[in-house]
């Protein structure tokens, strides 16, 4: 037998380089394919985020002094901050706390000088409330004020001295409404500078006149247009007494809060006076929880009918309102 010749692989051979001529040997005829743009790389510098303005400073100045005796008064401490707002005045009073009648958080503290002045500075520019005192031994200041950029002079502060028979009368009313008011009430009045003011007012107004046609409504107008006033004067208490001076301080708030009591018990926040007793409104007025501060006006001297008078100015928080009747002894 012949041996056939071996054309296998020249075919293969043949077979490849014909499909790469008919497939890619040539372009001639066909359109050129786009090619992609170059890429450019641009760099961008990001801006800075800017930084917040800082809110503009305030500062604010003062001088204290003796409202009678024009002393300056040192040592006497200077707190700044927020305002209580509504919501801040529902929370609830403790024995020690009154949520209504202090400034909110964050606080600035200050004492005045030797000579009586104070300057705090780098204070946010806005509304604080202020408080001024020492020791219970003056009334307290308790005005709102609104501070602007820059230095803010207050000018001078008067602040009234509270003599042994005020500290004393404060001192054991509060341990009443703790100690004998039912529900027990709070033992942490305090005496306000403008309520005082307008209950020594009321008692000099009222010093001989007919205790039964004399208005409070004067007294709360004067509360209302002191400088910075908070809150609400509702009112006085007002008691008069033909037993000399000792009698007539103990005539509305001590001996009159315990004569009310007879007529609300058990309850003080479900009493309704009712006849004789319906003027007699110191001891539900007195044991509410919701009162701020108070002014005492004591007697000076003994009138032309031989009768000594006594006043307590009640402010009201906005959360509640104080008695708006006066009583009368």
């Amino acid at each position: 037998m012949k041996p056939r010749p071996y054309i296998g692989g020249l075919a293969i051979i043949l077979g490849i380089c014909a499909f790469a001529a008919c497939s890619g040997s040539s372009n001639v005829g066909q359109a050129t394919p786009n090619l992609p743009a170059a890429v450019v790389t641009v760099s961008v510098t990001p801006k800075p985020t800017p930084k917040p303005t800082a809110a503009p400073k305030a500062s604010l100045t003062g001088v204290v002094r003796d409202i009678s005796t024009h002393a300056v008064l040192s040592g006497f401490t200077i707190t700044l901050g927020a305002v209580p707002v509504a919501t801040t005045c529902l929370t609830a009073q403790t024995a020690s706390t009154m949520p209504c009648g202090v400034p909110v958080s964050p606080l600035i503290t200050k004492a005045t000088s030797a000579s009586g002045s104070f300057d705090i500075t780098l204070i946010t520019q806005g509304k604080y409330l202020l408080t001024i005192g020492k020791n219970g031994t003056y009334a307290k200041l308790h005005r709102t004020i609104t501070l602007s950029a820059g230095v803010n002079p207050l000018g001078t502060v008067y602040l009234t001295a509270l003599d042994a028979p005020h500290q004393a009368w404060l001192a054991d009313f509060n341990n009443r409404r703790l100690t004998v008011s039912s529900p027990a009430s709070l033992p942490n009045l305090v005496i306000d500078e403008y309520a005082e003011e307008q209950a020594e007012a009321a008692v000099a107004g009222e010093q001989g006149a007919d205790s039964t046609t004399v208005s409070d409504a004067a007294f709360e107008t004067a509360y209302a247009a002191s400088t910075g006033a908070l809150y609400t004067a509702t009112g006085y208490n007002f008691g008069v007494s033909s037993d000399g001076e000792a009698n007539a301080i103990n005539a509305v708030d001590i001996t009159g809060f315990n004569f009310d009591q007879q007529y609300c018990t058990p309850n003080w926040l479900t009493c309704t006076p009712a006849g004789a007793p319906a003027l007699h409104t110191d001891y539900p007025g007195f044991s509410s929880k919701r009162d701020v501060w108070v002014g005492l006006g004591f007697p000076t001297e003994s009138t032309g009918d031989a009768r000594y008078y006594f006043a307590v100015m009640v402010v009201a928080n906005p959360s509640g309102t104080a008695p708006t009747e006066i009583f009368r002894q």
